[in-house]
Order: C-alpha cells, then sequence, then structure tokens
C-alpha cells in the first residue's frame, strides 16, 4: 500500500520495536495486526527485509529457550 511504500529497509528495526510493544499489549488492539501486515508487505517488497525478518526471529526463539531465569515463569515457546 501507500504508507508501506515509504518505508525503507532502515525502518524495519523500528517496526519490529513496535511490534514487541504491541504484543505486549502497549499499542491498542489493532497495532499487532497493522504493524504484521506492514513488516510482512516490506518483507516482500525488499529481500534484505525479509532475511532480516528470519534472523530476528530465530534470535528471539533462542533467546526465550535458553533464558533459564524467567522462561520457567511464562509459557514456552512451540518450536
Amino acid at each position: 500500500d501507500e504508507f508501506t511504500s515509504l518505508l525503507v529497509a532502515d525502518d524495519t528495526r523500528v517496526m519490529v520495536d513496535l511490534l514487541k510493544l504491541s504484543v505486549c499489549s502497549r499499542a491498542g488492539e489493532k497495532g499487532r495486526d497493522v504493524l504484521s501486515a506492514v513488516l510482512s508487505g516490506m518483507g516482500t517488497a525488499y529481500p534484505q527485509v525479509a532475511d532480516m525478518l528470519l534472523e530476528l526471529c530465530v534470535t528471539e526463539l533462542e533467546d526465550v529457550a535458553t533464558d533459564s531465569q524467567s522462561g520457567r515463569l511464562s509459557s514456552q515457546p512451540v518450536v
């Protein structure tokens, strides 16, 4: 869409940080859906963004899987 076409690859990290906030219910009800859609569009438009998003997902899963302190208190991700 028009908004996504205005964004550049460097905006991705900020968008991911905003998505993390929205997952914690800090960006409104539809924030997670909108940010996910925008990041998905950016991943389609820019191959380097798709690679970066994949790497960020892997890193986040590794962080959660290796967290021995608070990981036991929350539900574990399905891998």
